[in-house]
């Protein structure tokens, strides 16, 4: 659920058995998945710090790469 479309995420992630996200909405992702106890899916797209910094926080329970590059920089 993007953060943009002003729907309660709060109450999504509540219900949500897992939380999946990629690029923008990562960081915002991570954040409630940490704080609501949630495992977390990440599909990398890039080493882009903002998104790679979060996907690495701790909260990743699986973590999907596009590439080997990809793969070999995790």
């Amino acid at each position: 659920v993007p953060l943009e479309a002003r729907l309660d995420f709060a109450s999504a992630v509540r219900r949500a058995d897992v939380l999946l996200s990629h690029l923008e909405c990562v960081p915002s992702t991570a954040s409630r998945a940490r704080g609501y106890g949630k495992p977390m899916v990440v599909v990398c797209h890039n080493t882009h710090l903002p998104t790679f910094r979060h996907m690495a926080a701790g909260q990743t329970a699986l973590a999907v790469y596009n590439s080997l590059w990809m793969q070999a920089e995790a």
